[in-house]
């Protein structure tokens, strides 16, 4: 079964330099988990102290609106990390997730990471490292998408093309 686990491991971003004894020590603390489309995985305020690798398969990133309807954010795929902060910080989610379709992750709980600081701190390391350049790129990509926004609604609003109310 580690074995099986350890090829998961290699096809996700957490394999990232990680040598074989390695992998093999992180797929004695992963456990395989399926989710059925539109499968919670988690849900917003929610501690789960837990960390999702999609290995297979997609997640939404939801929020809750005004009128209780939710609002898909943002679309996780294969390799993306699930719940990455509410792991580290272990505050709850701000964002419920939901499988969109048949997707499979692999699922580390946090005592079971922590217990690797005795017996493999650098392999710890090197997967807060990952995290943290995960998390790193998600805060790029949204400050990205705020310029583009920002620039959107201002040269809306300079050129008249819409009120105060949107554009629509």
């Amino acid at each position: 079964m580690p074995q099986a686990t350890c090829e998961l491991i290699k096809s996700s971003v957490l394999s990232s330099d990680l040598t074989q004894e390695e992998c093999l020590a992180l797929a004695g603390i992963c456990a395989v988990k399926d989710f059925q489309d539109d499968d919670i995985i988690f849900k917003e305020a929610e501690i789960t102290h837990s960390l999702f690798v999609i290995v297979d398969g997609k997640a939404g990133v939801n929020k809750e609106v005004v009128d209780g309807d939710d609002i898909i954010l943002h679309v996780l795929k294969k390799g993306d990390l699930i719940g990455e902060m509410s792991f580290l910080d272990g505050q709850p989610h701000s964002v419920t997730v939901r499988s969109l379709g048949q997707t499979k992750t692999l699922v580390i709980q946090r005592d079971g990471f922590e217990e690797l600081l005795n017996t493999h701190p650098h392999l710890v390391y090197k997967i807060m490292k990952t995290i943290i350049r995960t998390s790193h790129n998600i805060v790029r990509k949204m400050n990205a998408q705020y310029l583009q926004l920002n620039n959107y609604v201002n040269t809306g609003m300079a050129a008249g093309g819409y009120t105060s109310g949107g554009m629509y």
